[in-house]
């Protein structure tokens, strides 16, 4: 009987929508330090760090590797959370005008 009851408890809970976080909740669990490593299959190399900060500042660093040298890329913008997705303006900060 036991059984049977776990298992009428399972399939109501598999029932039911889950329940999505909200905006503030996604907010809060993104802001802070973020770190990234790939490589791609022509053997590029990147490292990049991103913070989201609490004040909407987003602050970035890449930096690709291959065998001809590197190139560093830093990042800054705005960002929040909006209708469940990241929405972010960033640029390149080293950017030459």
């Amino acid at each position: 009987m036991t059984h049977f009851a776990l298992a009428m408890l399972l399939i109501a809970a598999a029932d039911e929508p889950a329940k999505l976080p909200s905006d503030a909740e996604l907010t809060k669990s993104i802001e802070g330090k973020w770190s990234i490593e790939t490589t791609l299959d022509n053997g590029l190399r990147g490292k990049g760090i991103t913070a989201f900060r609490k004040d909407g500042v987003l602050q970035g660093l890449i930096i690709w590797t291959k065998k001809e040298g590197t190139l560093t890329v830093k990042l800054t913008g705005r960002w929040e959370i909006k209708d469940g997705e990241i929405v972010r303006a960033s640029k390149p900060a080293n950017r030459r005008r």
